[in-house]
């Protein structure tokens, strides 16, 4: 296939299902395009376009003859990008089997820090995401993007990193998603709300979903009074979308405890949020996720202390990795707090230098990745 120096990618002006085409990147998701303005344009017109985005559930939409014409020749892109799931494998998705039937052209996307096939086009969105609103809001429009359209730039503004007096051991902004179905699974839903009981009996600061009513960590009270979606919990669980939690809070603690968004896959590795926000914060940090996660995030170029054990994050069982877990945090609640200040003294170098990891290491780039692709076409 002749490789082009600049693609036109198709953007659609929402992700919701018309009347008309329901393919494209959204205008709220194309972002990640603009980071690379030499080598991707956008395009709302379908004829012209070299590359057309999909979704998984995109082919319900292709039932108009004329439009499964046009995009024959064109590249389709399978797009994995916005969630990742336990032993998820994006070639097994029924969507890419459909679209195989329209184009000999169809390629994957996804972030998987693990990935060898160069068929698949591996990108770090949840990194270039990070980078992108924290350290470049204005890098381009962030406005009307996703992730964007109930924020402002001040939520993304960093403080500095300091204690005050009073300050917890640790904090937990975990999201439990008491009616979702991964909760009888031993998924991350289910360690969340373990993780959630074993806080209730501290004095620490964390999310409770399940008391009554529900308490949520919410960004600065300034921020909150300008967005009505951070109001009520009920809005947020209609609108569960990434918001980072008020710097106050990073102040007011020392470790972020929590369970991140894969805890037993084999297939993916992943990195997401819930990592990168109290890095960038100025936080030491205690996850628990698949076997090897901090492996996963020491590759980033982050730095853990040596006073926190991450033995268990080598054990392969995932209840026997979740216990190790859950002694760990135990081991270090029982530690007088006056010890976390020295601890912070002692490190607060390395709290400096993750968070400058976020401003010196470059994007990810989607570029090469798709040009590896195309030779397997």
């Amino acid at each position: 296939m002749e490789i082009q120096e600049t693609y036109k990618i198709y953007q659609r002006s929402s992700y919701a299902g018309s009347t008309t085409v329901d393919v494209g990147i959204p205008g709220n998701s194309s972002w990640f395009f603009e980071l690379e303005p030499t080598r991707f344009c956008l395009s709302t017109n379908l004829k012209e376009c070299d590359i057309i985005p999909v979704f998984q559930s995109d082919f319900l939409e292709m039932q108009n003859k004329d439009v499964i014409d046009i995009i024959k020749d064109k590249i389709i892109l399978g797009v994995g990008l916005f969630h990742t799931d336990d032993d998820q494998i994006l070639f097994e998705y029924p969507f890419a089997n459909n679209w195989k039937k329209f184009t000999n052209k169809f390629l994957i996307t996804e972030t998987n820090l693990i990935n060898q096939d160069e068929k698949v086009i591996n990108y770090d969105l949840l990194w270039n995401r990070q980078k992108l609103y924290f350290t470049e809001y204005h890098k381009i429009n962030l406005q009307n993007n996703l992730w964007t359209y109930d924020a402002s730039e001040k939520m993304f503004a960093l403080s500095k990193i300091q204690k005050t007096n009073t300050a917890k051991r640790f904090l937990s902004a975990t999201r439990v998603e008491n009616n979702r179905q991964p909760l009888l699974d031993k998924k991350r839903q289910y360690y969340r709300k373990a993780l959630t009981e074993v806080l209730k009996n501290t004095d620490n600061i964390f999310s409770d979903w399940s008391s009554t009513p529900i308490k949520i960590l919410s960004p600065e009270e300034d921020i909150i009074s300008e967005k009505n979606v951070f109001r009520t919990p009920d809005s947020l669980l209609n609108n569960p979308i990434w918001f980072p939690i008020s710097n106050k809070l990073y102040s007011d603690t020392f470790v972020s405890v929590y369970v991140e968004t894969l805890v037993k896959s084999s297939f993916t590795k992943v990195v997401t949020e819930k990592t990168f926000d109290p890095l960038i914060k100025g936080h030491f940090i205690l996850p628990f996720g698949y076997c090897g996660l901090l492996k996963s995030i020491q590759s980033y170029g982050f730095e853990l202390p040596s006073w926190i054990n991450y033995d268990y994050d080598a054990e392969q069982d995932v209840d026997k990795r979740f216990q190790l877990f859950i002694e760990e945090f135990e081991r270090l609640q029982s530690i007088d707090i006056k010890h976390f200040y020295e601890f912070f003294k002692k490190d607060y170098e390395l709290l400096v230098h993750n968070r400058n990891v976020f401003f010196t290491r470059p994007y990810d780039t989607f570029y090469p990745s798709l040009i590896k692709a195309l030779h397997h076409v």
